[in-house]
Order: C-alpha cells, then structure tokens, then sequence
C-alpha cells in the first residue's frame, strides 16, 4: 500500500498567477509519479486590491472548488486575504484544517502532511498534529529568515511549529543555518527544489550569436530582493558602449517602472527589454534564445530559476545569496558578491567572451545529477516515510 501524503503549500498555482507556487506543484506531481498517494488542500489568499477587478472577485467569493490537476487531487477555498497580519494567519489556520478534515471525510486520513514554510502551513500541520496525532513534515523555502522580516510574535509560533514536526527540511544549506536557532538542535536536512528537466531541455539548434549579439537573460519577480537594478547597473557597466549586448528581463512587479527608468538613466534603454509575466513554454523560449543567465538576487533560498537555465544548456552568473551557492560552481558559470555591481560587470564581459566554451552536456548533467526529479523526489519520500 502507498504512501499517503496530503500537502499543504503556502502557495499554489492559480488561474490569475499561473506561477505562483509552482515549485510546490511540481514536487508534488513528482511524488504522484513516483507512486505516492498524494493531494494538495490550499486556501488561497488574494489580496483585497483585486477585489475592483468583477472578473476575479465574482469568481472567488469563498467557495471551495474539488478538481484533479494531473492526477493531484486539488481541494481549494477561493479566499481573500485580510489586512491584519494575525487575523489572517488565525483565519488562513482554521480554514485550512477545515478543508483538510473535508478532505479525510472523503479519502481518509493522511499517513503524513508535508506542509510547505512555518507560516502558515506548519501552523495547520501542527493543528492536526495536536488534534489528529497525523505526524508532518516541514520543508522551509521563505527569504523571510535571510532578510530580517521574521515579527518577534512569529518566533515562538515558528519554534513550536518546528518542535512539534516530525521531519525538518530546508532547499538550502545557507537557509538551514537561518533555522537553526528556531530548531532547537533538531536535525535539518537539506533537499533541494527539483525541475522537469525532460522540459527544460538544451534547444534542437546549438545556440549562437545572432549577428554578432549577446544576449543575457534574467527572469524573476520584480522586489528589490530580486536585485534587478543591480544586474541594469553592472549591464550598463559592461555593456552601455556596445550596442550588440542585449538584456531581457522577464517577470513582472511593483519595481518595473523604476527599473525601466533607471535603464533610461543609464543609457541602456534601447539593450534593454522588460518581457513581462511569461508562461512557462515562454520561459524556455526565451532561455533557447539567449546566451547566458543571470541572477542578482539579495536574498534567495535556492533558485529554481538557476537549474532551470542550467538545464537547457545556458551558463550563468549568479550572487552569493544564499541558495545560488549550493548551485553554481566554476564548470557552470560564476559567483560574485551581493550587490557588487563592479564584479558583476566583470562577469558579464567574461562571460561574453567565454559562454560559448561552456559544455552544453557538463551544464545539463549537473543539474541532472542533483537536481532531477528522480534524485529529489526520492528523498523527499524517505524523509516523509520516516515521519509516518
């Protein structure tokens, strides 16, 4: 008999951010191929400022939905999110359990609940094991731990989470010494995020510069914790007297305006293309397309997007931000400090002359040695199998 796993992420995709938790989807749907019973419960929390928009505030009106998402069983409440950070994570808690004994009515108990970050998911998973004795799993992803935004009143709600947890899992090395004061000498394993990399694939053409350009691609959220105005700085550096190095930015966010005028700023305007949200086939396109990665992140607990650019054949240039460095090393690309936009330019023009002495099969068997879903999936499974 399989293993039976709910999972409770702390976010998910959904029809107005298609990419929004992805990671965890597809973790899941990994354990499903692997052969583990496996369902997602998930109270979604928009935010109230959507609510002006008819389309999405009369399609979510607090209603629970039941669907199959590639096999996964997905039971959802269409929620959203209050003002006050307290009542929400209280609201968001109770919710959640409610929808997860809705759940069990239906398909049973759990063996296990793999519940995605402290807050708010191991809140509920600590819930049940308190209420139901179903044991769970923590696996922390959150960038909160690095940047300093954990409240005093979150503290002691973390620590207890993560005493009471079963099994102690973090995506990366930098982030479980972030947890280690919350875990009270626990033991934390680091697993990584995996990727399809049946998906992610090199291009059917080998890449090439295309009429003499180089092309450096970045893809992230625009915050300032994705650091995107130092990648336009260092692109301005390197680049600004040489029109055939080219930068495209994918993503979007509330810094977009800014970014896009301090590539005004600095010259760069015309090198510089702001891609918007892409769909993941549009990801992999515009990684075909391009000739190096680059990622300038403040704060990052792993970088899904780092694997994924590996993946396909292109080389990268990433910050020592944390997750990064369990990631790149000197055979696929470079690491410069955090918000050193001088070493980042340096890279950029070695990388110009160098990216194409890359192997294309040493960048793909890297991730497919470490990162594949095979690798992770399996041991994500043991550290599940010990908690039941």
């Amino acid at each position: 008999m399989s293993l039976h796993v709910l999972v409770i992420p702390s976010a998910y995709p959904r029809r107005e951010e298609p990419n929004s938790g992805v990671f965890y989807k597809e973790q899941t749907e990994g354990l499903r191929r692997a052969g583990v019973q496996v369902a997602v419960v998930h109270s979604e929390l928009r935010s109230l400022r959507n609510a002006v928009r008819p389309a999405i505030a009369f399609a979510n009106h607090w209603q629970v939905s039941e669907t199959i998402e590639n096999g996964v069983p997905v039971v959802r409440r269409h929620a959203w999110a209050m003002p006050h950070a307290r009542l929400r994570m209280q609201l968001w808690v109770a919710d959640t359990v409610g929808l997860v004994e809705r759940y069990a009515a239906r398909c049973g108990w759990p063996d296990v609940i793999h519940a995605h970050g402290a807050l708010f998911a191991g809140i509920a998973a600590k819930h049940l094991w308190t209420a139901k004795r179903i044991p769970f799993v923590l696996t922390e992803h959150s960038t909160a731990f690095g940047r300093g935004l954990i409240r005093a009143w979150q503290e002691r709600i973390i620590r207890e989470v993560m005493h009471e947890a079963s099994g102690l899992v973090a995506v990366g090395k930098a982030l479980a010494r972030l947890l280690e004061p919350y875990a009270a000498g626990k033991r934390i394993e680091v697993i990584p995020n995996f990727i399809d990399t049946n998906f992610f694939a090199p291009p059917k053409e080998p890449r090439r510069e295309n009429e003499g350009q180089f092309r450096v691609l970045s893809i992230g959220y625009l915050t300032p914790k994705k650091g995107m105005d130092v990648l336009i700085e260092a692109f301005a550096a390197a680049f600004s007297d040489d029109r055939s190095a080219l930068l495209d930015i994918a993503g979007d966010g509330p810094e977009r305006c800014r970014l896009e005028m301090l590539a005004r700023a600095r010259g760069v305007e015309e090198q510089v293309r702001f891609l918007g949200s892409l769909s993941r086939s549009e990801v992999r396109d515009t990684m075909w397309r391009a000739n190096a990665f680059a990622l300038a992140s403040r704060v990052e607990t792993f970088g899904v997007v780092l694997i994924e650019a590996l993946a396909t054949g292109l080389p990268v240039v990433a910050t020592m931000a944390g997750g990064p460095e369990d990631i790149v090393d000197e055979r696929v690309g470079s690491l410069v400090r955090v918000g050193d936009v001088g070493a980042f330019a340096g890279a950029l023009r070695v990388m110009r002359r160098q990216w194409h002495q890359y192997d294309v099969a040493t960048l793909r068997n890297h991730v497919l040695e470490r990162f594949s879903e095979g690798v992770v999936a399996q041991r994500v499974i043991d550290v599940l199998e010990r908690a039941a």
